[in-house]
């Protein structure tokens, strides 16, 4: 039997020409405590992209670029090194570095504190400070960094104080000390190379309520023209922030149709409170407003529907003076307190010789508008004629009258009787 060859077919097995490798440099540096040091990897062989570890005395930094920038918060012998990830998974370590870091010749101590610094609610405001001193007496100067830290240890915020006489504050808000979920931070402070101890903030448990009501601190349903009104609100929660709406009218709605709100903190006792100014309490509408708390997970207490007493004008007390510009005239009117409205202003001829009071010569002009029982209106000297006597009104009321003698277009004469 013939034996058949079929023809020849040739295989090229290429190996990986250079070896995976990571070489860190420089080898060895000596700094001085305070100061950093650069230190760059460069990868030889493999696939890229690569992905970088870099480990200091053992322990992952958390740094993943070829290069580092590496302070020291300590002096000593630290030993540096990298560990490389392929994008075909293939990994290496790279050799290592020493960086020795010497102390310097001024030592200093650092020392940070917080207020307040535990049972903190989730609202408030945290003061750091922080204090340095140095050991040949000096009083440091430049910056100190703040570290807040997660309970796990990770950095949270960082930030750059400057020092005044060796110390340095900043007041932070809850989004920028606390991580939601929380119940504890750490913080520390670092100034040229040197570290403060390590404290701890604690932070109140945040219980959000199923129930939460509404109450003031009127007797009833009414409020007089510039009373203060005080809000309560108690809940079986604690530790969280709701929010007081107003609307104008008998009828709630929505926040976004509300007119005015208001953040209330609640403490670990469920309860909280706000007090608010006659110009937030009162409303234009038929002098009604309706007042309800949006808490958390939609939650929403019982509404009250509060009134302002109208205060009738039954009196008014009238009286000008100069207001040192040429020839002007402030004329101001005080009724009975709470009065609101809006004044008649009139002038008449007036003879000082014999007393009398002659023909209306201007108004009756609506002028003078009484908000909270006062208000006042200033008349230029064209208007302010020589002699004239000038009343206040309205429907049911008149003033006292105020005369004006001798004006002219550059003084406002003599007032009687004067502000």
């Amino acid at each position: 039997m013939a034996t058949i060859y079929s023809n020849i077919v040739s295989v090229t097995v290429q190996g990986q020409t250079t070896q995976f490798s990571a070489t860190l440099s420089p080898q060895s540096d000596t700094i001085t405590l305070g100061n950093s040091v650069t230190l760059t990897c460069t990868v030889s062989g493999g696939v890229a992209p690569y992905i970088y570890s870099w480990y200091i005395d053992g322990v992952d930094v958390g740094e993943y670029g070829s290069s580092y920038v590496y302070t020291p918060s300590t002096s000593g012998t630290h030993t540096v090194y990298v560990y490389v990830v392929d994008s075909q998974n293939n990994s290496t370590n790279s050799n290592s570095s020493t960086v020795i870091v010497n102390e310097p010749s001024v030592s200093y101590s650092v020392s940070v504190s917080a207020s307040p610094s535990s049972n903190i609610q989730a609202s408030a405001d945290v003061t750091f400070t922080v204090i340095v001193s140095a050991s040949d007496g000096s009083i440091p100067t430049g910056s100190a960094t703040l570290y807040i830290d997660h309970a796990s240890g990770t950095i949270w915020w960082t930030g750059s104080l400057t020092l005044s006489n060796g110390q340095a504050s900043v007041t932070l808000q809850p989004g920028m000390y606390l991580q939601n979920g929380e119940s504890y931070m750490t913080y520390y402070a670092i100034y040229q190379g040197f570290q403060s101890p390590v404290e701890e903030i604690t932070f109140q448990t945040t219980v959000d309520p199923t129930s939460i009501s509404l109450s003031t601190s009127l007797s009833g349903t009414t409020f007089t023209p510039g009373q203060d009104v005080t809000f309560y609100v108690s809940s079986n929660g604690s530790n969280y922030s709701c929010v007081l709406y107003a609307w104008a009218g008998k009828n709630t709605g929505t926040p976004s149709n509300a007119w005015g709100s208001w953040n209330i903190a609640i403490g670990d006792n469920g309860s909280g409170q706000i007090t608010l100014d006659p110009s937030q309490v009162a409303t234009a509408n038929s002098g009604y407003c309706t007042w309800q708390v949006f808490g958390p997970n939609s939650i929403v207490s019982n509404s009250i529907t509060l009134q302002e007493e109208s205060t009738q004008i039954t009196q008014i007390s009238f009286c000008g003076k100069s207001t040192g510009y040429q020839g002007d005239v402030e004329f101001v009117a005080t009724t009975n307190a709470g009065g609101s409205g809006t004044l008649y202003l009139a002038a008449y001829n007036y003879n000082p010789s014999t007393n009398t009071i002659g023909s209306l010569i201007w108004g009756p002009e609506p002028w003078l508008d009484i908000t909270n029982g006062s208000g006042s209106v200033t008349l230029v000297p064209g208007v302010v004629a020589e002699n004239t006597a000038w009343i206040a009104y309205n429907s049911s009321v008149k003033s006292n009258y105020v005369y004006v003698t001798g004006a002219s277009s550059s003084k406002p004469g003599t007032i009687s009787p004067t502000c």
